[in-house]
């Protein structure tokens, strides 16, 4: 609850035991002067009034506005029972009831003025009763005990003390009409700052998370990258001593040999590669040379690079291309990367089965497009990752007890060569049935990076 809101549903609890308080004191004056059927039936009367009061003033105080009506008439009734006795006491005729009844008015007006400031209603319903009850007494006491003149400058001076209440009054309620102005736009601007606070330390959280997220991904590849440049490298070396023993022995050097150092160093290079390309995505030094572009030609080098990877798998590589294909311009160079990485990927994880490389012509409301596909029978990739693996440094599966090779770069730097050519990649997979990987480009040349609208 606001602290505010609060202190004012207190502070009306709290002034209606006083009043009550006062009530049994002032009851017990009044019996004592008077007699006690007058005492009990005031103090009933004061007590049903201040009992709606402290009902229904909470209820305001907290912002229910249907209740400032009773509010209102419970205080008027309040100070019209005070009213009450006060005429009672002065009609008994006694000097000191008579006093007693005029400095009850005055207390009572000077009490509605300070507790009563906070609202106009009230401040009307419990100060123009005591008041006027006070100027009607007053001056007909004055012109019926005392000559006309000193009636009339007595009169005169009550009316400007009355006068000079009622200004106190407009004064103290302006003051508290601008008081509770301040408060309201301080509590408002201290639950914006506690706003933006909350949402700042969100964003804070977030970003701090994020960042955890992104160094421990990249704390993985780290260990991954080393194990993975440590395979081909150790292959280099151990294939290079076997030749310089048979060299130093005057032996024959094992052709198997040397191409087995030509797969590990194209291995390495292709992921040496992939680190430099992407490094120089995030620095924005990649620029297009468009060319016409060989298509036979291209999936032959797209074959001759991924083969050696299904050579000793019962896997079928193949090439499904249509007749009559448009005639292509682009980079050549990002669009062998991209097809190279796709193929790659499907072969490595293909153990038995076929991996296919097709090219067909693809047209929409757009403009006419080439879609490159690449269909494996391999084991899949999980939904939960498919949205994931176009992020640099990011694997199905990240153990370095993993049983397939790769950087995690390969899709990611694709991923961004296929936007730079104004295409588009997508993966389509299902665990246990392979995968399907879609590359669109399009067939006029481009001059500037642009998307292809999905």
């Amino acid at each position: 609850m606001n602290p505010i809101v609060a202190k004012a549903q207190q502070d009306t609890k709290d002034q209606v035991y006083w009043r009550v308080g006062m009530a049994c004191i002032v009851a017990l004056m009044v019996a004592i002067a008077t007699n006690w059927t007058i005492a009990l039936t005031w103090l009933a009367c004061i007590s049903f009034g201040e009992g709606c009061v402290k009902w229904c003033g909470p209820k305001v105080a907290a912002g229910q506005i249907r209740y400032a009506p009773y509010y209102v008439i419970a205080i008027f009734s309040v100070v019209m029972t005070w009213v009450s006795l006060t005429y009672l006491l002065w009609q008994h005729a006694s000097e000191l009831t008579r006093l007693v009844a005029v400095i009850a008015l005055f207390t009572m007006a000077t009490y509605s003025i300070l507790n009563g400031h906070r609202s106009l209603s009230i401040l009307v319903a419990s100060v123009t009763p005591p008041l006027t009850m006070l100027l009607f007494l007053m001056v007909h006491y004055l012109w019926t005990n005392f000559p006309w003149t000193i009636a009339s400058i007595a009169s005169f001076a009550l009316l400007g003390a009355v006068a000079i209440i009622l200004v106190n009054a407009r004064v103290l309620y302006r003051a508290g009409v601008d008081l509770r102005a301040a408060h309201l736009a301080l509590s408002e601007e201290r639950d914006f700052l506690e706003l933006r606070v909350k949402v700042r330390t969100e964003e804070l959280t977030h970003a701090l998370e994020a960042t955890r997220a992104a160094y421990a991904v990249k704390t993985s590849f780290i260990g991954n990258i080393s194990h993975e440049f440590r395979t081909p490298l150790n292959s280099i070396i151990g294939y290079a001593e076997i030749i310089k023993e048979d060299v130093d022995l005057g032996e024959k050097v094992s052709i198997s040999d040397v191409n087995s150092i030509k797969r590990a160093g194209k291995h390495l290079l292709a992921m040496i590669n992939d680190i430099l390309n992407l490094t120089k995505f995030e620095a924005g030094r990649i620029d297009l040379q468009l060319d016409t572009v060989d298509l036979a030609l291209l999936l032959d080098q797209v074959r001759e690079a991924v083969v050696h990877l299904v050579k000793s798998k019962p896997v079928d590589l193949k090439v499904d291309v249509v007749p009559d294909l448009p005639v292509l311009q682009t980079d050549s160079r990002c669009l062998l990367q991209c097809l190279i990485n796709l193929a790659a990927n499907a072969c490595q994880f293909t153990d038995r089965g076929h991996v296919t490389l097709s090219v067909r012509p693809f047209s929409d409301a757009t403009q006419d497009w080439l879609w490159f596909s690449v269909i494996d029978t391999g084991c899949g990739i999980p939904n939960d990752q498919l949205e994931r693996i176009f992020e640099p440094f990011t694997q199905v599966d990240p153990s370095l007890t993993r049983n397939h090779e790769g950087s995690g770069l390969g899709l990611a730097v694709t991923k961004r060569f296929s936007e730079l050519l104004g295409g588009r990649v997508e993966i389509r997979s299902r665990i246990g049935h392979g995968t399907q990987a879609n590359l669109f480009v399009p067939v006029f040349p481009i001059t500037k990076p642009q998307a292809l609208a999905a």
